[in-house]
């Protein structure tokens, strides 16, 4: 079903897979909104079974009638950098009847995209491409915001670094401590076995 997205074509199948897992079946009755004009763009959707209305702001109007297999939504939460409509969605979708879709939450998909720096490259450049077909990137605006968010992912690298570096010297000192720890033990043994206070005799192997 995701090979239908386009930002998701060519994509590896180990990530597809993730994101299928990640898939949330919900359920709308007729006249339910599924997403309005502006909202923040938490999800995308596919409609597994069922028709879905885009309509104006007072849905006397419908503009088109979507069924079974569309899928919508994907790129008001990809993040993509110079995007004019941000992650604002950009029409009034609502339930024709009793319909059923997959969501795919814009958190899980960024979760999964950890995991495939290529992957994740590659999907932003599609949306990025799609969107310019439409005139809907500010070039400006995505070199600034390209550049803040490499400026971020090397701050969280080297954040990783230094936390690393700082586990390694704590596990480090620990083992210098438990070593010390064991000396002083031993030592502390043999002086109260000379000052008389315990049996010198070592103990019988069981």
């Amino acid at each position: 079903t995701l090979l239908k997205v386009r930002i998701f074509q060519d994509c590896e199948k180990g990530l597809l897979g993730d994101l299928v897992l990640k898939l949330k079946l919900q359920v709308y009755s007729p006249g339910d909104y599924v997403c309005k004009k502006g909202d923040v763009g938490k999800e995308m959707y596919i409609i597994k079974r069922g028709k879905i209305d885009v309509v104006n702001d007072d849905a006397t109007k419908v503009f088109v009638t979507l069924g079974e297999g569309v899928v919508f939504g994907e790129l008001s939460i990809m993040n993509i950098p110079g995007s004019k409509m941000g992650n604002r969605r950009t029409a009034n979708v609502r339930s024709k009847g009793y319909s059923d879709l997959f969501t795919l939450s814009k958190d899980d998909l960024w979760e999964a995209l950890e995991e495939y720096p290529e992957a994740k490259k590659n999907l932003l450049e599609k949306g990025k491409q799609i969107l310019m077909k439409d005139n809907m990137i500010d070039e400006e605006m995505a070199a600034k915001e390209a550049t803040d968010r490499e400026d971020l992912e090397k701050s969280v690298d080297r954040l990783d670094e230094t936390f690393k570096g700082l586990s390694n010297n704590m596990a480090s000192m620990l083992a210098e401590f438990t070593s010390f720890e064991i000396k002083m033990k031993k030592r502390l043994t043999t002086v109260e076995a000379k000052s008389g206070l315990i049996d010198a005799k070592p103990e019988e192997t069981k």
